[in-house]
């Protein structure tokens, strides 16, 4: 009797015990629930602490696109150029600009052109210039386009102070032609050491142009110049 007495004491704990850590295992389950996985709170912090991918810079976008019209790939140097030029970034804005020219896209490229000129860029200046005056804008637009280049040559740009000396030499863009004033631009271009202003030179003092005799001397030592430049610059005569 007593050994039994025993067991039913012993049988009432072990029941006690079990509806206990019962207890204590459902209080638990929501605790357990509630915590993320290991793997998913590093996977979350990741997510939260990965740096977003930077867009390239404008001058490596540039690179590309000078890269890509060495292989005459417009489309991707259009691209690469509007990439850079939306950016801010004024030389690709010129490059953007000729590439379109040459495709036909004028309106976007003067548009182009104008954003660099306005930005105190001698070559957007130029470029916007040279289109204006091509015709097909009416002639208020050509004298528009002699006042862009003249600000070019204004900055002592070697191509815009060449073709100012053509085009106010010419009854054609400007009202009174001034044939010395083209001769001085380009004295003052070929002083610089700009090779085509020498070229151009050359043809006048071979033909007789812009108000200048023939004069052999001149070509000559012209020839000279050029000769050296371009030696000392390491290129072919």
């Amino acid at each position: 009797m007593k050994i039994d007495q025993r067991v039913e004491r012993n049988g009432k704990k072990w029941v006690s015990l079990g509806l206990a850590w019962g207890s204590m295992t459902l209080l638990a389950l929501p605790l357990m629930a509630a915590d993320p996985e290991p793997g998913a709170a590093v996977t979350e912090a990741t997510k939260q602490e990965a740096p977003k991918a930077e867009a390239p810079k404008p001058e490596v976008l540039y690179r590309e696109g000078l890269e890509a019209i060495k292989i005459n790939d417009l489309v991707a140097s259009v691209g690469l150029f509007r990439g850079a030029a939306v950016a801010g970034h004024v030389p690709s804005m010129v490059k953007l600009a000729d590439a379109l020219d040459r495709s036909g896209e004028n309106q976007e490229a003067m548009q182009w052109y104008e954003k660099a000129a306005r930005l105190d860029s001698p070559e957007g200046a130029l470029g916007l210039g040279q289109m204006l005056i091509s015709g097909g804008y009416g002639n208020d637009r050509i004298k528009e386009g002699v006042t862009w280049i003249r600000k070019a040559a204004d900055q002592r740009f070697g191509a815009a102070m060449v073709i100012l000396s053509g085009v106010i030499a010419s009854d054609r863009f400007v009202a009174q032609p001034d044939p010395k004033e083209g001769l001085k631009l380009l004295n003052d271009a070929a002083e610089m050491g700009y090779l085509p202003a020498m070229k151009e030179l050359i043809k006048v003092y071979s033909h007789g142009t812009l108000g200048q005799k023939v004069d052999p001397v001149q070509v000559r030592m012209l020839e000279g110049k050029i000769q050296k430049a371009l030696k000392d610059a390491g290129g072919k005569p």
